[in-house]
């Protein structure tokens, strides 16, 4: 928890990977290595994960975006070494989220809750949802001038759950990325 609260992900990982041989360790000895095991440990470790994001001044809406999807992940996966990867992008996501944000305030020698604040003053929208809306507004774009498909664009714009990625775009744009594609251009 301690180094992601430090955004420190590579600390993260070793310890991380020393739980999860711990762990494997007692399944074997008991015969249980298995893979709900594998998504019953995954569990505990996103929820430690969401509290150590939480203490590190993460939004609480971008720690349920990152661990709601690495569930929403884990619930389909169907082996024990896609459990652990689906983990350890969560857990590199959430690291990546504290080191922004951290950066950023440090280099406006403010704290983060104030930049927050002064930020949604200033633009009425938090940085995370003008992030967004900057990543959807490429991604039309790229609708509108590209060949990709939507997994390939919504890859592009830094969104890689396609279905969240349709799910915003339809909220800003009233329509799904295909739709958006298809209509009638002037």
């Amino acid at each position: 928890m301690n180094a992601i609260r430090a955004g420190d992900f590579p600390k993260a990982m070793k310890y991380q990977r020393e739980m999860a041989f711990h762990a494997s360790g007692l399944y074997l000895n008991n015969f249980k290595k298995n893979l709900p095991a594998s998504k019953g440990g995954a569990a505990s470790l996103r929820t430690m994960a969401r509290i150590a994001a939480y203490d590190a001044g993460v939004p609480a809406h971008i720690i349920h975006k990152i661990t709601f999807m690495a569930f929403q992940e884990i619930e389909l996966a169907s082996s024990e070494s896609q459990v652990h990867s689906i983990t350890e992008n969560m857990i590199q996501a959430l690291c990546n989220v504290v080191v922004q944000s951290k950066k950023l305030a440090n280099e406006l020698q403010v704290s983060e809750s104030y930049m927050i604040k002064q930020f949604r003053g200033e633009t009425g929208q938090t940085p995370a949802a003008c992030l967004r809306d900057i990543r959807l507004k490429h991604a039309a774009s790229m609708l509108l001038t590209t060949t990709d498909s939507i997994q390939q664009i919504s890859a592009a714009v830094g969104i890689t759950d396609t279905n969240y990625f349709t799910k915003l775009f339809r909220k800003k744009y009233g329509l799904t990325p295909r739709e958006y594609r298809r209509q009638p251009r002037m």
